[in-house]
């Protein structure tokens, strides 16, 4: 009881309710371990591209610097490409994500009411089961 009440449960009940709820969904993502999917990427990577776009607004505007010598200049066309593949990189893996989500929803059917994020999370935890 002391472990459950310290980590907000209250009684059994309501952990084998919440057990319950939450144990068909991590059965599902166990059972696709080989499914390409990032858990690792969540809402902090929407704030993650506009950084990444204002930072390439900014390199933009220092290649109108007409003062810049070409060395400065080849320094922020690579900063101005590097963000670009970043930001491939993070679209490409955002759109496995929401197939990853895809799968999870059909399998779990209509009666939970998870967000993404929700099963992003369960997803960092299920990965993380076999390590206590």
């Amino acid at each position: 009881m002391y472990i459950l009440g310290r980590n907000g449960f209250p009684d059994v009940e309501y952990f084998m309710y919440v057990h319950g709820k939450l144990h068909p969904v991590v059965a599902a993502i166990a059972a696709h371990p080989d499914e390409e999917r990032y858990p690792g990427l969540g809402t902090a990577d929407s704030a993650f591209m506009e950084t990444m776009e204002a930072g390439e607004r900014e390199y933009r505007k220092y290649l109108d610097d007409s003062t810049l010598d070409e060395d400065k200049k080849a320094f922020y066309r690579n900063c101005i490409s590097q963000i670009e593949t970043t930001k491939v990189d993070l679209f490409n893996k955002q759109e496995k994500n929401k197939a990853w989500l895809s799968l999870i929803r059909g399998e779990i059917g209509g009666d939970l009411n998870l967000s993404d994020n929700d099963i992003m999370l369960l997803t960092n935890l299920e990965r993380d089961i076999p390590k206590l």
